[in-house]
Protein backbone atom coordinates (compact mmCIF):
# COMPACT_ATOMS: atom_id res chain seq x y z
CA UNK A 1 0.00 0.00 0.00
CA UNK A 2 1.36 3.38 -1.00
CA UNK A 3 1.16 5.85 1.90
CA UNK A 4 2.37 8.87 -0.04
CA UNK A 5 0.09 11.84 -0.63
CA UNK A 6 0.77 12.54 -4.31
CA UNK A 7 1.22 16.10 -5.54
CA UNK A 8 -1.56 15.72 -8.09
CA UNK A 9 -4.01 15.15 -5.19
CA UNK A 10 -3.32 18.61 -3.76
CA UNK A 11 -4.70 22.03 -4.50
CA UNK A 12 -1.54 24.11 -4.64
CA UNK A 13 -1.95 27.43 -6.40
CA UNK A 14 -3.87 30.51 -5.33
CA UNK A 15 -5.86 30.30 -8.56
CA UNK A 16 -7.00 26.74 -7.74
CA UNK A 17 -8.15 27.82 -4.27
CA UNK A 18 -9.93 30.93 -5.61
CA UNK A 19 -11.73 28.91 -8.27
CA UNK A 20 -12.94 26.43 -5.67
CA UNK A 21 -14.12 29.10 -3.21
CA UNK A 22 -16.02 30.86 -6.02
CA UNK A 23 -18.21 27.86 -6.79
CA UNK A 24 -18.01 25.80 -3.60
CA UNK A 25 -20.65 24.30 -1.36
CA UNK A 26 -19.91 24.29 2.36
CA UNK A 27 -20.35 21.94 5.29
CA UNK A 28 -19.57 23.35 8.74
CA UNK A 29 -18.33 21.20 11.58
CA UNK A 30 -17.38 22.17 15.10
CA UNK A 31 -13.67 22.05 14.17
CA UNK A 32 -13.50 23.11 10.52
CA UNK A 33 -15.28 24.32 7.42
CA UNK A 34 -15.34 21.95 4.46
CA UNK A 35 -15.66 23.54 1.03
CA UNK A 36 -16.17 21.29 -1.96
CA UNK A 37 -16.89 21.43 -5.66
CA UNK A 38 -16.84 19.04 -8.58
CA UNK A 39 -13.70 19.27 -10.74
CA UNK A 40 -13.00 18.34 -14.37
CA UNK A 41 -10.34 15.78 -13.45
CA UNK A 42 -10.71 12.05 -12.88
CA UNK A 43 -9.44 12.21 -9.29
CA UNK A 44 -10.10 14.17 -6.07
CA UNK A 45 -7.87 16.95 -4.76
CA UNK A 46 -7.43 18.37 -1.26
CA UNK A 47 -6.43 21.79 0.02
CA UNK A 48 -5.88 22.62 3.69
CA UNK A 49 -6.05 26.14 5.13
CA UNK A 50 -4.79 26.59 8.68
CA UNK A 51 -4.28 30.23 9.63
CA UNK A 52 -1.86 31.21 12.38
CA UNK A 53 -4.73 33.25 13.78
CA UNK A 54 -6.79 30.08 14.22
CA UNK A 55 -4.10 27.69 15.44
CA UNK A 56 -1.14 29.55 16.92
CA UNK A 57 1.53 26.88 17.32
CA UNK A 58 3.17 25.32 14.25
CA UNK A 59 3.18 21.90 15.89
CA UNK A 60 -0.60 22.04 16.28
CA UNK A 61 -1.11 23.32 12.70
CA UNK A 62 1.02 20.48 11.31
CA UNK A 63 -0.79 17.95 13.49
CA UNK A 64 -4.17 19.13 12.18
CA UNK A 65 -2.95 18.92 8.58
CA UNK A 66 -1.57 15.41 9.13
CA UNK A 67 -4.91 14.16 10.45
CA UNK A 68 -6.83 15.80 7.59
CA UNK A 69 -4.51 14.31 4.94
CA UNK A 70 -4.78 10.85 6.47
CA UNK A 71 -8.60 11.01 6.61
CA UNK A 72 -8.70 12.17 2.99
CA UNK A 73 -6.20 9.54 1.84
CA UNK A 74 -8.31 6.74 3.29
CA UNK A 75 -11.37 7.97 1.37
CA UNK A 76 -9.65 8.55 -1.99
CA UNK A 77 -10.91 5.29 -3.54
CA UNK A 78 -14.54 6.31 -2.93
CA UNK A 79 -14.18 9.97 -3.96
CA UNK A 80 -14.71 10.90 -7.61
CA UNK A 81 -13.82 14.16 -9.32
CA UNK A 82 -14.10 16.56 -6.42
CA UNK A 83 -12.00 19.36 -4.95
CA UNK A 84 -12.10 19.77 -1.18
CA UNK A 85 -10.70 22.53 1.03
CA UNK A 86 -10.60 22.10 4.80
CA UNK A 87 -10.46 25.38 6.75
CA UNK A 88 -9.42 24.96 10.41
CA UNK A 89 -11.28 26.72 13.22
CA UNK A 90 -9.79 27.67 16.60
CA UNK A 91 -11.76 24.87 18.26
CA UNK A 92 -9.65 22.28 16.41
CA UNK A 93 -6.82 22.85 18.90
CA UNK A 94 -8.96 21.63 21.79
CA UNK A 95 -10.09 18.48 19.99
CA UNK A 96 -8.41 15.20 20.70
CA UNK A 97 -7.07 13.10 17.86
CA UNK A 98 -9.92 10.57 17.94
CA UNK A 99 -12.57 13.28 18.14
CA UNK A 100 -11.06 15.16 15.20
CA UNK A 101 -10.70 12.00 13.07
CA UNK A 102 -14.27 10.93 13.81
CA UNK A 103 -15.64 14.38 12.93
CA UNK A 104 -13.69 14.51 9.67
CA UNK A 105 -14.69 10.99 8.65
CA UNK A 106 -18.38 11.60 9.35
CA UNK A 107 -18.42 14.85 7.40
CA UNK A 108 -16.29 13.63 4.50
CA UNK A 109 -18.64 10.66 4.12
CA UNK A 110 -21.59 13.07 4.27
CA UNK A 111 -19.91 15.11 1.53
CA UNK A 112 -19.46 11.93 -0.49
CA UNK A 113 -23.19 11.24 -0.32
CA UNK A 114 -24.09 14.85 -1.20
CA UNK A 115 -21.70 15.04 -4.15
CA UNK A 116 -22.73 11.67 -5.58
CA UNK A 117 -26.39 12.69 -5.32
CA UNK A 118 -25.74 15.81 -7.41
CA UNK A 119 -23.79 14.04 -10.15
Amino acid sequence: MNNKFAARLRLRTTAEFKQLFRRANKISTSFCGIYYSVNDLSYPRLGIVVAKKSIKRAVERNYFKRIVRESFRLLIPSLQSIDIVILAYQTAVKAGEQELRKCLNVHLKKLLKESSGKG
